[in-house]
């Protein structure tokens, strides 16, 4: 997570690395959430899938979902046919920076799509006419 720490005020290093660990949690919840609907998959269909009840998805789905241990997360990748990669910020800009003017293959491999789409994984709360920023996971 790419956090401008002065602004958030004075932190120890357990509430940052909280900070950190909400935010990936979140980004992974994210790109979770968007393979569902891309695959065309309802919590109790993936439920189903995993074999857990639909409560059990909805807790690793939920803001408090931070029990997606690497095992579930493979589970859950397994039940929706999908690929996932971990990709840090730094190494996702140094793509994004190689790829303008390529073919965007090199981006699709990452299941991103950077150019003027309407994608619901689009953050336009701040800075709506500058800077509207993908979500990633």
């Amino acid at each position: 997570m790419n956090a401008d720490w002065d602004i958030l005020g004075p932190m120890d290093e357990t509430e940052r690395i909280d900070l950190v660990a909400g935010g990936l949690a979140v980004s992974v919840q994210l790109a979770l959430q968007k393979a569902m609907v891309r695959g065309g998959v309802t919590q109790k269909e993936l439920a189903e899938r995993m074999g857990v009840s639909p409560a059990r998805v909805s807790q690793y789905l939920s803001a408090h979902g931070r029990n997606l241990t690497l095992q579930v997360l493979g589970r859950i990748a397994h039940a929706l046919g999908e690929d996932f990669e971990f990709v840090s910020l730094y190494d996702l800009r140094d793509l994004k920076a190689r790829a303008k003017g390529k073919d965007r293959q090199v981006l699709q491999h990452l299941a991103v799509a950077y150019d003027n789409d309407r994608s619901p994984w689009t953050d336009l709360t701040a800075n709506i006419n500058k800077f509207p920023e993908k979500i990633v996971a």
